[in-house]
This record gives C-alpha cells, structure tokens and sequence, in this order.
C-alpha cells in the first residue's frame, strides 16, 4: 500500500524518526477535508507508545473531519535551512501515515492530555489540575501509525553516511 521512499539513500531509520518525533514539539496534520480538499493544520503534539497525540476541539472542521476516525498523516520538520550557495534547502523530516481516531472518553483521554502537557510545562502538579478542570470538555486525538519515514537532505545525508564510515 506505501511506496518505499524514491531516494533511499536519504532515508532514516525507524529509531532515527521516533528521537524526531519525541523532541520536535509541533507538525502538521493533514486530513481530508470539506469537499474533497485536503485540510492541513499545524498542531502541538506528543510522540508516546508508539502513537501521535493531538489536543482539539468538539466542534469545527478538524472534529467534523476525523469523525469516528478517519486516515491522515502528520508531518514534522526538525532542521530546515537555506543553502544558498547549492540552490538547495538542509532538512531532516518524518512523516506518519495512519489511522487518526477520538481518544476514548475518560482515562485514554486525561493520559493524552497530562502527556500533551507534560510536553510542554514540567510541573505535573499544575497540569493534572488543568487536566482535572478541563476533562469534561477535553477532546484528544491519537494517530495510530501504520507506516513511517523520514529524510534528510542530501547533503545531511551524505554527511551522516560520512560519520558512520
């Protein structure tokens, strides 16, 4: 169903994607969207069990979208550089492709959101009283990844064969 990467040479290793996904903090998702046009929104997100977690609202577009569960991809960047000189742009990204469902109400829920803001506030104290506030109204997403792959540039990537020869 997925195609092997065209230029292989610049492929990362599956270890490689997941170190990517926990340190970048934000990507885009992507969906189908109204109409048949495809609906990318960039999104705060955790990497955790394997799995993409989102925070989103109950109502609009995205909700409306993913529905009982739908297939998206989320996409990270983590380097992007200009290189002038070669026409040519330095990057490092991975994209998932998978499943992108509801969490379920309750303790999936309230883990995805205590990981969501874990990520970005390390006091637990405060986010487990944010989480416990707000879990009436909380809406989380999970991304069950089926496939996974990721790339440098060229030239990352020749340097990256250079280092392990």
């Amino acid at each position: 169903m997925f195609r092997s990467m065209r230029r292989s040479r610049q492929e990362l290793d599956k270890q490689e994607c997941e170190r990517i996904l926990r340190e970048v903090t934000y990507g885009v998702l992507s969906l189908p969207g109204a109409e048949g046009y495809p609906y990318g929104v960039p999104m705060n997100f955790v990497y955790e069990d394997g799995r993409i977690y989102l925070h989103g609202a109950r109502i609009g577009l995205r909700a409306d979208s993913v529905g009982s569960g739908c297939r998206a991809c989320f996409t990270v960047v983590e380097k992007w550089d200009v290189d002038a000189p070669s026409l040519s742009t330095l990057y490092r990204s991975v994209i998932a492709f998978g499943e992108l469902r509801p969490t379920a109400p309750g303790e999936e829920t309230e883990r995805a959101a205590m990981w969501l803001g874990l990520r970005y506030l390390d006091d637990e104290a405060a986010v487990k009283a944010e989480v416990e506030r707000e879990k009436k109204a909380l809406r989380c997403f999970v991304l069950d990844i089926e496939h996974m792959t990721g790339k440098d540039s060229k030239a990352l990537a020749a340097k990256r064969r250079e280092n392990h020869d």
